[in-house]
């Protein structure tokens, strides 16, 4: 809530008129930069096998702030019976 003189009033002044400071703002970190991570629980996976890999993306801007809400994908490949993960 904004007041008259209050703290969130932009001039601050109980003055008889609420002077509004605030928008509307769109928080933009950027791209993803190469301090960004992945790693991969499992070097490889055998065909046919029960072994799971859990994939861990901590993505950063150029700042190292986290970048959230990202959609990462990745691909899978079958090499001499093995599973290789890339993403």
């Amino acid at each position: 809530m904004i007041e008259d003189g209050g703290p969130n009033e932009a001039d601050g002044s109980a003055d008889g008129t609420v002077t509004d400071p605030s928008g509307i703002a769109i928080l933009y970190f950027g791209r993803t930069s190469a301090d960004s991570t992945i790693t991969i629980s499992v070097e490889g996976l055998k065909a046919g096998g029960s072994k799971t890999a859990e994939e861990l993306v901590i993505a950063v801007d150029a700042d190292i702030r986290n970048l959230e809400g990202m959609t990462i994908t990745a691909t899978v490949s079958l090499c001499g019976g093995y599973i290789n993960v890339d993403s």
